[in-house]
């Protein structure tokens, strides 16, 4: 029975990648018979048979799962979209959407992937959305977008001291630009959606 198990089909893939992913299958099928399970998974990876790829990570370590979804997100879903920045969320990578190359693509599409973010709460996503904040300030200059992520982020209007001054905080007023208006940020209407803010948060 095992003889025959080497020779036989294992995954029904798609047109035209069917007989590297047969050899894949088989390689993982062998390591696997062996024992190996770590050169079994890279061996998965590497024929891009993410299902048992993930699979087998899942009973490993929580390491190499990690590794496994990251990886799968990054060959799978293109930079930028949110798919791509909810499955490295799953990986408990979200830090690494703010490296390399890929920033602009997720600033381009900031709000969707703000979107996902919140509609699918995982470990360590406030970081994310701040990260995302101050990528959006300090690339495209967008303060209130900034302002806007901090917010949903939880965040709450910072105080300014003598010591670091207004510049060095990214949330004095809500709407209020203190950054490029420093004269003329403080308006009745950012006071009153400070305020209404503040209360909404206290509620929570």
């Amino acid at each position: 029975a095992l003889m025959n198990a080497g020779v036989q089909n294992l995954v029904s893939p798609p047109p035209g990648d069917e007989q590297r992913m047969q050899h894949g299958a088989r390689a993982m099928q062998d390591l696997l018979l062996r024992g190996d399970r770590d050169t079994a998974c890279r061996t998965a990876m590497e024929h891009e048979l993410w299902a048992p790829a993930l699979l087998l990570s899942s009973y490993m370590d929580i390491d190499t799962y990690t590794k496994v979804m990251a990886e799968f997100a990054r060959r799978n879903f293109v930079a930028g979209t949110p798919l791509r920045t909810l499955y490295m969320l799953f990986a408990g990578q979200g830090g690494q959407l703010f490296e390399g190359g890929c920033v602009d693509a997720l600033l381009d599409s900031w709000q969707h992937n703000l979107s996902v973010v919140l509609s699918n709460r995982t470990p360590g996503d406030i970081e994310v959305m701040r990260q995302l904040g101050d990528a959006l300030l300090a690339r495209r200059g967008d303060f209130h977008a900034c302002q806007f992520c901090h917010a949903v982020a939880g965040g709450l209007p910072e105080h300014a001291n003598a010591q670091d001054g207004a510049s060095a905080r990214r949330f004095l007023l809500l709407g209020g630009d203190h950054m490029q208006c420093p004269a003329s940020f403080c308006t009745l209407a950012a006071v009153h959606r400070t305020e209404m803010w503040e209360h909404a948060h206290r509620l929570a």
